[in-house]
C-alpha cells in the first residue's frame, strides 16, 4: 500500500498514530484476522471518503518459501489436493472453509479459501496451474494463505502435468483412486445424527452408481460431497479425486468420499463415451409392449397425459407412509419428508401404461425446482404443454397393485 494514503488517512480523521493502529486492529478483528494491514487501511480510507486510486500493474509473483508472515502476496503454485468443502457455525455465524494443497517448485503451502471464495475450488483438478493475488500469509510453518475480501484465484494455461487416473476395474481396496465415470444412478440426500466425543451433530449421506467402459462402482457420498445427489442428473461426467476404495457389505467394491475425497462435476478432457452410448450399453431399449414385470429398461416414449400429481410424506427411519397431516409416525420417529408423485400416461407404437414418477424426477418432467402451490393444480397448468411431448427414461416395469396391467416406475428420466 502506497505510504501516501496512511498520511492521507490520518490528516482526514484526525486520528493518532496510536488510533490508527487500534482501528486498523478492529477492522481485522472484524473479518477474523483475513485482512491484511493495507486492506484494513484502504477500507478505512474509503469510509473517510478518500478517493483510493489503484494502478493496474502486472503482479509480481513470489516463490512459496520467500513470502512473510502477515504480509499479502502474488503466487503461482500447482494444485496438489483440493479437499471437501466444509461448513461451520462460529459465535452464531454459519460460514464454509475449503482447503487447498498447493506448491511449487520452493516447497508447498495450504491455499484456505474462506466464504464466497470456495467456488473458486469447483472448477480446480489435481495438478491445475493457478495463480493467487492478493493471498493473506497466515502462518509460516506451515505455510497457510488465506483468501480475503481482496483475494483472486484464476487457472492459467501452463505446461500440463497428467495426473494419474484408474480406471474402475482397477481400483483396490485400501487405496485412494482417482478415476472418471458416468452417474449412472443418484440416491437422494439424506440426513442422520452423530455423536462425537460428547458432541451431537447433523451428517448427511447419499449414494450414486458410477460406470466407465471397464465397469461400475457404488459411490457413497457423505457431509458435503453428499450434495452432489442434488446437483448431479444421471449421465453427467464426474471426476473422483482421492477417493477411499472399500470393501462394502455385499463384499463387493464400493468408493467412499469423505473429508479427503471430492468429486468434480462435468470434469475437462474426461474421454468418456456419450451418455446416450452409456445408457444403451447400460440398459436394454425396449417398446413398452416388450418390457417384462421386473425389466429396468430405456424407454423412447410420449407422455400421452398427466393424470394426477400428489404429497406423499414418508418416515425417514422406517420408511412407512404418513398422513400428509401428521407430524410423528406410528414408530416414533419425527424425521418425515414429502415426496412429489406424478402420474401419467406413456406411449409409443406398440402401446401405452401408466407410469410413475418420484421427488425429483416427477419435478423434472414438470419443469419446476420447488413446489410452492398445490401439487395437482401445477399438474393440471402444465397438462396442455407436456401432452404430447417425447420422453426418454430408464424405468422398471411391474404390475399395477389395483388395475393388475403393466405400469412403470421411473427410476431417471434423461
Amino acid at each position: 500500500m502506497d505510504a501516501g494514503l496512511r498520511q492521507q488517512l490520518l490528516a482526514k480523521s484526525a486520528w493518532s498514530e496510536q488510533e490508527l493502529a487500534q482501528k486498523i486492529e478492529e477492522k481485522q478483528e472484524k473479518f477474523a484476522g483475513l485482512l491484511a494491514e493495507d486492506a484494513a487501511i484502504e477500507l478505512l480510507a474509503r469510509e473517510q471518503g478518500l478517493e483510493v486510486k489503484k494502478e493496474k500493474s502486472t503482479p509480481q509473483f513470489t516463490p512459496l518459501a520467500s513470502v512473510e508472515a502477515g504480509t499479502t502476496a502474488n503466487v503461482r503454485a500447482r494444485v496438489l489436493h483440493v479437499f471437501a468443502l466444509k461448513r461451520f457455525e462460529k459465535n452464531g455465524r454459519k460460514g464454509k472453509v475449503c482447503n487447498v494443497s498447493i506448491a511449487d517448485d520452493s516447497g508447498p503451502a495450504t491455499l484456505v479459501l474462506w466464504g464466497r471464495d470456495c467456488a473458486a475450488a469447483d472448477s480446480l483438478e489435481r495438478n491445475d496451474a493457478i495463480e493467487i493475488t492478493e493471498g493473506l500469509v497466515k502462518n509460516k510453518n506451515p505455510l497457510e494463505i488465506h483468501s480475503t475480501l481482496l483475494t483472486q484465484v484464476k487457472r492459467v494455461a501452463a505446461e500440463s502435468k497428467t495426473a494419474a487416473v484408474a480406471e474402475i476395474k482397477d481400483l483396490q481396496e485400501g487405496t485412494e483412486a482417482d478415476f472418471f465415470a458416468r452417474l449412472l444412478e443418484l440416491s437422494e440426500e439424506k440426513e442422520f445424527d452423530r455423536e462425537k466425543n460428547g458432541v451431537k451433530t447433523k451428517g448427511k449421506m447419499a449414494s450414486a452408481l458410477a460406470a466407465d467402459d471397464s465397469g461400475q462402482v457404488r459411490l457413497v457420498l457423505w457431509d458435503e460431497n453428499a450434495e452432489l445427489a442434488r446437483r448431479a442428473r444421471p449421465g453427467d461426467a464426474v471426476k473422483i479425486e482421492s477417493g477411499a476404495v472399500k470393501k462394502g457389505r455385499d463384499g463387493s467394491l464400493e468408493v467412499h468420499l469423505g473429508w479427503r475425497s471430492r468429486a468434480v462435476l462435468n470434469p475437462r478432457a474426461h474421454g468418456l463415451r456419450e451418455r446416450e452410448e452409456l445408457w444403451k450399453a447400460k440398459y436394454a431399449e425396449k417398446k413398452i409392449a416388450e418390457a417384462a414385470e421386473g425389466d429396468v429398461v430405456l424407454l423412447y416414449a410420449t407422455l400421452a397425459e398427466v393424470s394426477g400429481c400428489r404429497i406423499v410424506r414418508k418416515c425417514r427411519s422406517c420408511g412407512v407412509s404418513v398422513n400428509v397431516h401428521e407430524q410423528k409416525c406410528s414408530c416414533g420417529s419425527e424425521e418425515l419428508r414429502d415426496l412429489l408423485v406424478l402420474e401419467a400416461k406413456l406411449s409409443d407404437p406398440s402401446g401405452s401404461a401408466r407410469a410413475v414418477f418420484f421427488g425429483r424426477e416427477a419435478m423434472h418432467v414438470l419443469g419446476v425446482n420447488k413446489v410452492t402451490i398445490d401439487p395437482q393444480t401445477i399438474a393440471e397448468l402444465k397438462a396442455e404443454q407436456l401432452s404430447g411431448k417425447p420422453i426418454k427414461l430408464i424405468a422398471q416395469a411391474k404390475q399395477g397393485n389395483v388395475s393388475g396391467e403393466k405400469e412403470f416406475v421411473a427410476k431417471h428420466v434423461l
